[in-house]
């Protein structure tokens, strides 16, 4: 096959750079002025102590992790080496305590100092890994960097005493939501229902997150997240896999992690031109601001008719998308039934869509400025040598040599059409207001069901319709968030965008905690059973959470029924959710981390997962969901 010549992507937000011009503009120091401004504001704080919101540097201490108790039991969490995810620890000081480091803008959950003592101190403001989904104040333990410590901790509002889980999970008023299920959906824990078994297909990956049916032989194509594309074919997995982005790919870490090899997709035409697309996370490119964790690609290869190893360096791109934090990735790609390419992107990682990377009201209700908290929809298969010509500025002009074309009815297409912002909004844009959907897949009538990660409290599905308004930050599932306490649901909400669009309900949410029960914490979509091995499941849509515990693989399985008679995406009625039984496994659990499903040509469905919650190691794996015996 030719070497096909690498287009330069297009900065599908060559506007981008305005919403990150109060980030990025530099004083005489070099420092931004959000830098500038923690920095004095950290110097202020007596004894060089500060909190959350004034934190300014992280350098790497390697500590062992904190341990506290409390009413959930044995809870932990770690000490992380950067910027992460909401609810994990950093290591943060000023200059003056001689810590130094990158800025970490409102990144912690919590934070460690170097007082003038020497001696490390915790200062814990909110943990989101509390499975009481309780919102705790500040406890301070000094010790030596070389041992764990067990903190003392206080609930708010609770005192000593602390306050029940439901008062943490109340809902709002029913005149507060919109549509789409009862405002109990969801709070009452899963009960155990159907049986199925899980088959192994094939191991030895490292976390597998997607796969894909060749539609030409009997080979599986497997996305995983440190790096490759497998292949897998008689239960074995070829030893050399079909594409090696190792070397394009950000490195990972040992660790939890959430980016890499995040989603792949087959052309509908696959058996015929062999073009595959692939989205993962690679070192910042150009466009992408210095102080970014990474760049998120979508990138083309073409697979040769012999399934041979493809060259990582016949990528052609199609998007490079700045990404401010390592988390809140998402990255599912999919191929709807019009032939058009749908893919998700997170947020940008803080917490409530908020703080360095994020405008003001959240990247995911910014429509004009903005592509993360999305669902995009994009045309490659237009003929995109010769776009019209552009009518505005031709030093502004958004296009470039563009790979591929934006449907005409894309809500948001304006004046400019094409690739640019209209006087709408983005043209790619297909729907918005996601915090991190993580998986998502079309059944066979065309609906988009996607998953939703969420913050503290809940987790949620929805079925996605073009141009719709799914909440975040303005909503957690069903919830109004509280920016200033997210364990704490406001009981007012607006049932409108600031735009005057509707936010619409998920079609169910759970909690994170129920009866002092943990249900989970990380939402795992799948799709719709449409096979026949399994007729108990048929026109349920299964799906999984990613792990119950930190300490060991505990994912789970859920099925969920659509109301009797639906065939629309809305319904008043509820959906029917229950846990799926494990019929081959000790305690009827997968006993496993679920990170992905994939759906073959007759409809059945298969489990990836891993026995760590890292992106490494062979303890990945593919399981047929199979009736019980």
């Amino acid at each position: 096959m030719a070497r096909r010549r690498r287009r330069e992507p297009p900065s599908i937000l060559k506007h981008y750079p305005r919403m990150l011009a109060a980030y990025l503009r530099r004083g005489e120091d070099g420092l931004s002025e959000i830098e500038e401004d923690l920095r004095s504001r950290a110097a202020a704080q007596p004894e060089g102590k500060f909190t959350k919101r004034q934190a300014a540097y992280v350098p790497f201490v390697p500590l062992p992790p904190l341990e506290w108790r409390h009413k959930c039991g044995h809870c932990r969490f770690w000490v992380d080496e950067g910027p992460g995810e909401a609810g994990q620890c950093m290591i943060v000081g000023t200059e003056d305590d001689g810590w130094g480091g990158e800025s970490i803008h409102e990144e912690a959950g919590c934070a460690l100092f170097m007082p003038p003592a020497g001696e490390p101190a915790f200062e814990w403001l909110r943990e989101q890994r509390d499975p009481t989904g309780a919102d705790l104040v500040r406890g301070e333990y000094h010790a030596p960097r070389s041992r764990g410590v067990e903190i003392p901790i206080t609930d708010v509002g609770g005192g000593a005493a602390g306050r029940r889980p439901d008062d943490a999970h109340r809902r709002p008023d029913e005149a507060h939501r919109r549509h789409a299920g009862k405002p109990d959906v969801g709070t009452a824990v899963a009960p155990a229902g159907r049986t199925v078994r899980l088959e192994r297909v094939a191991g030895g990956m490292a976390a597998p997150v997607d796969l894909a049916f060749d539609p030409v032989g009997d080979r599986i194509f497997v996305a995983d997240q440190a790096g490759l594309v497998h292949v897998v074919g008689d239960g074995d997995l070829r030893d050399e896999p079909l594409l090696d982005l190792r070397e394009r790919t950000v490195e990972l870490r040992n660790q939890y992690d959430e980016r890499g090899v995040l989603g792949m997709a087959l052309h509908p035409d696959f058996a015929e031109n062999g073009r595959l697309f692939v989205r993962y996370s690679a070192p910042r490119r150009g466009g992408t601001p210095a102080d970014y964790d990474h760049t998120e690609v979508l990138a083309e290869f073409r697979v040769d008719d012999d399934r041979s190893p493809v060259d990582p360096g016949d990528e052609r791109a199609l998007m490079e998308i700045p990404h401010p934090k390592f988390n809140h990735n998402a990255g599912a790609v999919a191929f709807g039934p019009d032939g058009y390419l749908c893919l998700a992107m997170g947020d940008g990682g803080g917490e409530a869509d908020s703080g360095f990377g994020h405008v003001p009201g959240g990247n995911a209700q910014d429509v004009t400025r903005n592509v993360l908290g999305s669902i995009m929809r994009v045309d490659v298969d237009a003929d995109v040598d010769e776009p019209p010509e552009w009518n505005g500025d031709e030093s502004d002009d958004p296009r470039g040599e563009e790979p591929y074309g934006v449907p005409g009815d894309n809500p948001l297409v304006g004046d400019s059409g094409f690739h640019g912002v209209g006087e709408n909004g983005v043209d790619e844009l297909y729907a918005w207001g996601l915090r991190n959907p993580w998986r998502m897949s079309f059944d066979s009538e065309g609906r988009l069901f996607v998953a939703d990660v969420g913050q503290h409290l809940y987790e949620e599905v929805n079925i996605v319709e073009k141009g719709g308004n799914y909440g975040w930050p303005i909503r957690e599932g069903y919830h109004c968030l509280n920016p200033d306490n997210p364990s704490d649901p406001l009981p007012d909400c607006p049932e409108q965008s600031r735009r005057g669009e509707p936010l619409l309900d998920p079609i169910l949410e759970y909690p994170h905690v129920h009866d002092e029960t943990v249900i989970g914490s990380a939402i795992v979509g799948g799709a719709v059973y449409e096979g026949e091995a399994v007729p108990e499941l048929q026109g349920a849509y299964v799906f999984g959470e990613w792990a119950t515990s930190q300490d060991k693989p505990s994912g789970r399985l859920f099925a969920v029924d659509p109301p009797t008679g639906w065939g629309d995406s809305r319904s008043d009625d509820d959906w029917t959710v229950e846990e799926l039984a494990v019929a081959n496994t000790d305690n009827g659990r997968p006993n496993r981390n679920v990170l992905g499903f994939g759906r073959g040509p007759e409809g059945e469905l298969y489990v990836l997962s891993s026995e760590t919650h890292a992106p490494a190691g062979q303890t990945g794996a593919i399981h047929r969901i199979a009736p019980p015996e």
